[in-house]
């Protein structure tokens, strides 16, 4: 699973994409709002998707904090 790619579409219109599901070449952020906290909660919802159906699946992962974002104004 680490190496399928992985998409998920926030709350908020953020649109989160990244080549792996162990975030190992980073996160890439397309159409994140230039609302801070909007950006938050969608960031704070992809990661609990993730935490609950992704993370249990994968062969190590080096946590939340240790992955960069990418922004893009298209995926």
């Amino acid at each position: 699973m680490n190496d399928k790619p992985f998409e998920y579409y926030a709350g908020n219109g953020t649109i989160f994409k990244s080549d792996r599901c162990d975030f190992k070449n980073g996160v890439k952020a397309i159409d994140a709002s230039d609302d801070k906290g909007k950006f938050a909660q969608d960031v704070a919802e992809m990661i609990g998707y993730h935490y609950r159906n992704i993370w249990p699946k994968l062969n190590g992962f080096t946590g939340y904090d240790a992955f960069e974002f990418q922004f893009s104004e298209k995926g």
